[in-house]
């Protein structure tokens, strides 16, 4: 019974089913054009709606980006009756240095924060063209052991953030020391750069819905902060920091080893000679700070990697160029981790740049909980 039903209903169907014509190859194509054209759109919509400006505003990268177009705002709204200072290291620096206290201990100063996360020398060099129109009266450099030891390219997004415009204007000596990755990425056409933002759609999907990222949350402004980017608000237990050396062995790359047995071997090292060089040159004042580090960590640093260190800074030392030694002048509990300042930390280590900049005054030096500073 039922297979009787079954083949009256097929029949029926076949009666009502009109055969649609073959189709040509021209409809085939035309309908892969259409779907390609209309997947592009959806993914350029995307981009400009939801990935760029992530990128721009949410991202590390951003900041890179932020500071880049930063020298041009600067040179519209600073003060030029102040002596204008810039900061530029890496988060080192970012959590050190607070521009607003900075300036508000020195009326004379005009100040701004220009580090970058994971910054190093080689990737700064992009800045020489801009940091020349400025012209600042002074450059504070945070440096450490990645500064001079480091052997690793700046990270991808740090150079496909920034327009081929930005590496071509670059000096010839700047552009000398590119080695082929960093060219390679440098020099991506429109093409490559606009899918290269796809790495970023679900960070930026999270970021839209308002869901922080826990490995590395950027606060609002951030990218565009150039007086007090960031300050991290929880510090680690020491206990913590002393179990993290120990399953290390004491080892903390590249603090306590690795990276070049010499430091002006590297391309890191040899960029940060030739930033401190075109600022000499341009009768920039430089002075190369020699950044604070956790006491559990200083005992770490064998001997011999802190005297090269030392060594390869001061080599930079000339009229125009002032080296100073913090390494150990914070104490302990001015510390978030093993290299990062807190806000008690960052206090201090502005005091102590204030006090650099100018006479330090009293009420300053008063509240720096520091243990000792040197000059090289």
């Amino acid at each position: 019974m039922f297979r009787n039903c079954y083949q009256i209903i097929a029949m029926s169907v076949e009666d009502h089913v009109i055969e649609a014509p073959a189709m040509s190859w021209r409809g085939v194509f035309g309908r892969l054009v259409f779907c390609t054209a209309v997947a592009f759109g959806l993914y350029a919509a995307t981009s400009a709606l939801l990935l760029t400006p992530y990128i721009h505003d949410g991202s590390d990268a951003g900041r890179v980006l932020g500071v880049y177009e930063a020298y041009p705002r600067i040179a519209a709204s600073a003060d030029r009756a102040r002596e204008l200072v810039l900061f530029w290291g890496s988060s080192m620096i970012r959590e050190g240095v607070d521009c607003d206290l900075l300036e508000a201990s020195d009326p004379r100063l005009a100040a701004y924060n220009l580090s970058v996360s994971g910054d190093i020398p080689y990737r700064r060099l992009v800045e020489l063209p801009l940091v020349k129109e400025l012209r600042p009266d002074r450059v504070v450099i945070g440096v450490s052991y990645p500064e001079l030891f480091e052997t690793r390219a700046p990270f991808e997004d740090q150079i496909a953030v920034l327009p081929p415009s930005a590496y071509a204007r670059m000096p010839t000596e700047a552009q000398a020391l590119l080695e082929p990755r960093f060219r390679k990425i440098a020099g991506r056409s429109s093409w490559e750069r606009f899918w290269w933002k796809r790495k970023f759609l679900f960070s930026a999907v999270f970021w839209k819905l308002g869901v922080p990222d826990r490995s590395n949350p950027i606060p609002a402004g951030f990218v565009e902060n150039l007086k007090t980017p960031h300050v991290y608000t929880k510090s680690v237990r020491r206990v913590e920091l002393e179990k993290f050396l120990a399953t290390r062995g004491g080892q903390y790359a590249p603090y306590t080893s690795g990276g070049e047995m010499t430091a002006s071997a590297g391309a890191s090292a040899r960029s940060l000679a030739l930033l401190v060089s075109e600022l000499e040159n341009q009768g920039t004042q430089v002075v190369l700070v020699n950044m604070p580090l956790h006491p559990l960590l200083n005992d770490a640093i064998p001997p011999e990697r802190r005297a090269a260190l030392c060594a390869a800074i001061k080599l930079l030392a000339s009229p125009r160029v002032r080296v100073l030694d913090c390494q150990d002048a914070i104490a302990t509990e001015c510390f978030t981790d093993l290299v990062h300042l807190n806000a008690a930390g960052r206090a201090a280590f502005t005091g102590m740049m204030a006090g650099e900049m100018h006479p330090q005054p009293a009420s300053v030096a008063a509240a720096t909980p520091a243990k000792s500073r040197h000059e090289l």
